[in-house]
């Protein structure tokens, strides 16, 4: 399937999209895509894997026959979908883009014209914003190391941005959201993909660690390529807050060793706890919805840290078991 036009942009990109109870989201992102894909000529390709069964294959099939859908029984999370649908591409870029986004006018043509502007970095992403305009906090995302989280805890995360600005619109950045993201497809499977023992959160940050232990290069953002990502509505605020945590604690795990994670994780502890009791205490005198919201989001993370630290282990645990038999 090919959606392509007359002078076509020279770069064939494969566009992967993985679906989690996105039935709601899915109209709007598609009709976004079609309409950058059409008025700008690019040529592309469209995959599609859904790890419900929630009817979004059913309305993909109905309305965008174009999409390759890649079929799938089980719910693969989102790094495995992925490399599944990776596999299936053909395209020299992976562009990787979450259902319940939508595309502004240009987006995937400036990101491809970025990405041939600064073909060292190996992997290029967009600005992601809230419904509201303001922007999201998934592209402003730097390396979860000890010292961050400590800038983090007291406050000062504003002055020390851990980016570095090249121009009006672009900077260099250690992690890119991995709602829209575009990755080199020569540099995907020289990683061999996302790692899948992430199930869900960290495994962008992950594969952008490795990106650029690859390149010896910066990852480039620029918001020159934007999205509107209305932002994981299959998950509830305390559980999504709960899984980035497990992501953290996995990552730290992974790339820096048990005795760092320790203090790691007392350190992200100790935000959450601090975060929580802030909420709890301007929630007193009167009751706010922002502070109810700091109180949900994080709940689980400071009354059950063995759900968390940890990391995925037992997600993998359970995988093995699985594919063992047991």
């Amino acid at each position: 399937m090919k959606l392509q036009a007359e002078n076509a942009i020279s770069a064939k990109i494969s566009i992967l999209i993985v679906c989690y109870n996105s039935l709601s989201d899915i109209a709007l992102c598609m009709a976004s895509v079609i309409e950058n894909l059409r008025k700008d000529s690019v040529d592309a390709e469209v995959l599609l894997l859904d790890n419900s069964n929630d009817g979004t294959v059913e309305f993909i099939s109905k309305n965008y026959p174009q999409v390759q859908i890649i079929d799938n029984h089980v719910n693969l999370g989102f790094a495995a979908g992925n490399n599944l649908l990776a596999e299936n591409a053909k395209g020299e870029y992976l562009l990787l883009l979450n259902p319940d986004t939508k595309l502004y006018e240009g987006a995937i043509k400036n990101l491809i014209s970025i990405a041939k502007a600064y073909p060292e970095s190996g992997a290029w992403g967009g600005a992601t914003y809230f419904p509201d305009g303001s922007r999201e906090y998934s592209s402003l995302q730097v390396d979860p190391t000890l010292g961050r989280e400590l800038i983090n805890l007291f406050g000062l995360s504003r002055h020390f941005p851990g980016r570095k600005s090249l121009n009006a619109t672009d900077e260099l950045t250690p992690v890119l959201s991995g709602a829209f993201m575009m990755i080199s497809k020569r540099i995907w499977d020289q990683l061999g993909g996302f790692d899948t023992e992430y199930f869900l959160y960290s495994e962008e940050v992950d594969i952008c660690f490795r990106i650029r232990k690859l390149t010896g290069s910066m990852l480039l953002m620029s918001e020159r390529a934007k999205v509107t990502h209305f932002v994981g509505k299959s998950s509830t605020n305390s559980g999504r807050t709960l899984l980035m945590y497990k992501g953290k604690m996995h990552y730290s795990r992974k790339h820096y060793g048990k005795i760092y994670s320790f203090f790691y994780a007392i350190v992200i502890w100790l935000y959450a706890f601090s975060r929580f009791i802030l909420g709890w205490m301007v929630n007193l005198c009167p009751p706010n919805g922002r502070a109810r919201n700091l109180v949900e989001k994080f709940q689980l993370v400071v009354s059950s840290p063995s759900k968390w630290i940890s990391g995925y282990q037992d997600f993998v645990n359970d995988s093995k078991q699985s594919r063992s038999g047991v």
